[in-house]
């Protein structure tokens, strides 16, 4: 990352600044949503839901959100995610949750314990990072700024399916705003995030930011087949799909087969 007065301290000191102003209106939405959440899974410790993301240098933090899900086995949520599951899961009012991005919010304390920004590329689920490490060269670089509760793929790209073509261009994205932080830009993301979730796009992939000239994807290269042990470590999925033809990232002529439903990690 670019090392600027605002990259040093300024970056955090928005973050907070943010959340302490919009606190009050914060908990106020949050009330009702806790008391929806408590009648629906009828226990208010189901209320939120905690899981492993990996942050920043690449150090595993709890995250907090609002539980949008019927719980499963923590070992399958991997699993629920390679097979596109996770939207048979969903709750009613958990769609409302995810297309308005409210289910985030109980990570202002994320942001205010240290482990987030405000901005910053969204954090992984840990078994989906060692995935894409393992697909995508390079991968772990995003990591090299905290992850935020919004972010420029967030707004851009949208939400991503297990496939090696879609997280190269969510790397490509993240690393651009890594090499380009400034308050004017996290400031326009702060607002578009506003009119996202307006919109209620939270729970559904965007047709993709095309990427700037000076700012090009990693290259294309092959995918790498995991060992026997790598396979026990990572926990790929199940999955081969050739990446499709790419006017940002390459001009293969492959393709693969349409996607039909938006996957997402709770």
């Amino acid at each position: 990352m670019r090392s600027t007065v605002y990259s040093r301290g300024g970056k955090r000191a928005l973050s907070v600044a943010l959340i302490l102003v919009t606190l009050p209106a914060a908990l106020a939405i949050a009330l009702p949503i806790v008391l929806v959440n408590a009648l629906i899974f009828r226990d208010l410790r189901r209320v939120f839901f905690l899981q492993e993301r990996i942050g920043r240098g690449g150090k595993p933090f709890r995250i907090v959100k609002f539980r949008t899900m019927r719980e499963v086995q923590r070992e399958a949520h991997f699993q629920s995610w390679c097979n596109g599951d996770d939207c048979l899961r969903v709750t009613r009012f958990g769609r409302l949750l995810r297309n308005t991005h409210l289910d985030e919010l109980p990570q202002l304390l994320n942001v205010l314990r240290g482990d987030m920004d405000l901005i910053g590329p969204r954090p992984e689920m840990v078994e989906v990072h060692r995935w894409a490490c393992s697909v995508v060269p390079g991968f772990e670089h995003r990591t090299e700024v905290r992850p935020g509760i919004t972010g420029l793929a967030q707004i851009t790209q949208g939400y991503v399916t297990q496939d090696a073509l879609d997280y190269r261009r969510k790397l490509a994205i993240d690393l651009r705003y890594v090499r380009s932080v400034s308050l004017g830009r996290d400031l326009a993301i702060v607002l578009r995030t506003a009119l996202w979730m307006l919109g209620g796009k939270g729970w559904r992939p965007a047709s993709g930011e095309h990427l700037a000239d000076d700012s090009p994807a990693p290259s294309e290269t092959k995918r790498k087949t995991p060992s026997p042990s790598e396979v026990a470590t990572i926990a790929v999925c199940p999955s081969d799909r050739a990446p499709a033809s790419s006017t940002i990232l390459s001009s293969s002529s492959t393709t693969r087969a349409p996607r039909t439903r938006s996957v997402r990690v709770d």
